[in-house]
């Protein structure tokens, strides 16, 4: 948490997507550090551990699937929020047994995202 406002790092490769989150959880309050791909989010995270409150990202992204990075944050001894999103029901069960605390199908419904931020 920094000043009282909770961050969230956000990992997602398409580039509409992640303005429209950036604007809607900005406005709620919320902090957010972008990453592309798999290998931007590990080092994100490894810079900014200290201060991350919760993990929002895609299931699929360019350089793999979202599982070994969910991995690496918990074997690294994340304890808070990992959230996914991904299209695929097959990728969302596998990345609840990864380690994610919730794997949304999108569309995601903002309403629920925020409840569950928060």
């Amino acid at each position: 948490m920094k000043d009282g406002k909770k961050v969230v790092l956000h990992v997602e490769d398409e580039p509409s997507i992640k303005e429209v989150y950036k604007i809607i959880l900005e406005k709620e309050g919320f902090i957010i550090l972008s990453a592309s791909n798999l290998k931007e989010g590990w080092l994100t995270y490894q810079k900014n551990f200290l201060i991350i409150d919760a993990i929002l990202l895609d299931g699929n992204l360019p350089d793999g699937k979202s599982i070994s990075l969910v991995r690496q944050i918990r074997e690294f001894g994340f304890v808070g929020k990992i959230i996914a999103n991904s299209g695929e029901d097959k990728t969302n069960d596998e990345l609840i047994s990864a380690g994610c605390n919730i794997a949304f199908q999108k569309p995601t419904l903002f309403f629920d995202l925020i409840k569950i931020l928060k």
